[in-house]
C-alpha cells in the first residue's frame, strides 16, 4: 500500500508530534511504501521513506501554494492519506483532497495546535470541515503510543519502559491498520 503522510512538523522540529510522525513513517515503511509531505528545513532522513520537503522559510502564501501542488500530485499516487493536524496542512488538504476517494485519516496528535484552533474561528471552521471530509479521526485518546523512554547515562536502562513503548506502538499500528482496511464510506 502506498501511504502519504502529510505533516506540518517533522524532526529536527522537537515537538512530540514531529517525533511521532518520524516513528510512524519508519514503522509503516517496513510493510508499505511511505511518502511524507512536510514543511521543514533540512529534515532528518528515514531509511525507506521518501521525504518531500516544502521549505518553511518561504513566505506563507508561496509555501502553501507549493504544498498544495505537491499534495495534489502525491495524493494521486497514494492508496491512503494520513494527515497530521495543524492549520498549515489542514487548509491545503481541505482544498486539494476535496474530490479524492482515497481513504483519508486525520491524526490529531498535536495538542497545542488543537488548542490554538479552538481560539481562532477561521482555523476552527477549517478543522471542522476537514473532520467531516475524512474517513476517520484518530485522536490521542485512542490507542496512542507512549513517548519514547529517555536513556540517561547515569541511570539504569529503562528496559520495562521500552517494552511498554513497543507494545503501545503495536497496539497503535493495529488500530491504524484496521482503519485503513475498512471500506471507505
Amino acid at each position: 500500500m502506498k501511504i502519504l503522510i502529510v505533516t506540518p512538523l517533522f524532526p529536527p522540529d522537537t515537538a512530540p508530534s514531529a517525533q511521532y510522525t518520524k516513528e510512524l513513517a519508519k514503522r509503516l515503511s517496513t510493510e508499505h511504501e511511505v511518502t511524507v509531505l512536510l514543511y521543514g528545513y533540512l529534515p532528518e532522513t528515514v531509511p525507506g521513506v521518501t521525504l518531500i520537503n516544502i521549505d518553511k522559510r518561504r513566505i506563507s502564501p508561496l509555501r502553501v501554494w507549493y504544498f498544495m501542488q505537491r499534495l495534489m500530485g502525491q495524493a494521486a499516487l497514494a492508496d491512503a492519506i494520513l494527515i497530521q493536524n495543524g492549520p498549515s496542512v489542514e487548509l491545503p488538504c481541505l482544498f486539494s483532497l476535496r474530490f479524492k476517494t482515497t481513504p483519508i485519516i486525520l491524526m490529531e496528535s498535536d495538542v497545542p495546535a488543537l488548542t490554538r484552533v479552538q481560539k481562532r474561528p477561521n482555523f476552527q471552521y477549517i478543522h471542522e470541515q476537514l473532520r467531516k471530509r475524512v474517513k476517520a479521526v484518530f485522536t490521542k485518546n485512542e490507542t496512542w503510543p507512549l513517548e519514547r523512554p529517555t536513556i540517561h547515562p547515569l541511570k539504569p536502562s529503562p528496559e520495562k519502559e521500552f517494552v511498554a513503548w513497543e507494545k503501545s506502538w503495536e497496539q497503535h499500528l493495529a488500530k491504524l491498520s484496521t482503519l485503513l482496511k475498512k471500506p471507505h464510506a
